[in-house]
């Protein structure tokens, strides 16, 4: 009985430890898993190397170092834990494409436009830059000092009907706004080395008014903004 109780401590340990990897940690959590595992705890001095200590404190919380820095026990439970749970599909580091691995710096040059929308270039470049300096995987920098050329152009900005009139079926009272990026990252030091391309789509929704283009201009930047999160997140995921 004494075994089977051990057993199930393990198994809901194990369970603990896997979802606070994917779930955002709060502080009742941080609370909670010490005082539950401090019931394996031996009080003995431990010793944790310092690259360790960050991997687990980004997993964990900083509650859970505490513990395993003072319980030989608590650190040799814990980390086949860990290693078990990055079997299941969780890692620790950086989940950029394998072609990315070096890329640390990214030279961001203006986008050019395919379409006939004035000043769409400059609103895809601004989008992009912005989306890129939140996700913070890669940080701009100038050409000379860039490990990564990020060259795009707005192939295609095309609307669509979403919604028409009761009255007149032919004449739509609302739109859908699609912006299409064209993109590829080369090498900065040979740029005929092409890293990673691929094409990045973003929308918005319009209601048609007599202002149109006004109402198209106003809806553009939306769409940008999403086809730029969408094209970071291939160069920072892989998807």
């Amino acid at each position: 009985m004494k075994k089977m109780t051990t057993i199930y401590q393990i198994f809901r340990l194990f369970q603990m430890v896997n979802s606070i990897k994917f779930i955002s940690l709060s502080l009742s959590v941080k609370s909670v898993v010490p005082i539950f595992l401090s019931r394996f705890a031996v009080p003995q001095k431990s010793r944790m190397t310092p690259n360790l200590i960050r991997k687990i404190r980004v997993i964990c919380g900083s509650s859970i170092i505490e513990f395993c820095q003072t319980s030989v026990f608590g650190m040799k439970l814990l980390l086949p834990l860990l290693l078990l749970t990055s079997c299941a599909g969780y890692h620790l580091g950086s989940t950029k494409p394998a072609a990315l691995t070096r890329i640390k710096s990214i030279a961001l040059p203006m986008f050019t436009n395919d379409t006939l929308h004035p000043k769409a270039e400059v609103l895809a470049t601004s989008a992009v830059s912005s989306v890129l300096s939140q996700d913070g995987t890669f940080h701009l920098a100038t050409r000379e000092h860039a490990d990564a050329i990020l060259s795009g152009r707005i192939k295609n900005i095309s609307y669509s009907s979403i919604r028409g009139s009761r009255l007149d079926t032919v004449h739509p009272e609302e739109l859908t706004n699609t912006v299409t990026l064209a993109w590829s990252l080369t090498d900065a030091k040979n740029p005929r080395h092409i890293l990673i391309t691929g094409e990045s789509s973003g929308t918005s929704q319009l209601f048609v008014d007599p202002d149109l283009q006004t109402a198209r201009n106003n809806a553009l930047p939306d769409a940008l903004e999403r086809a730029a999160e969408a094209l970071v997140s291939r160069l920072a995921n892989g998807f």
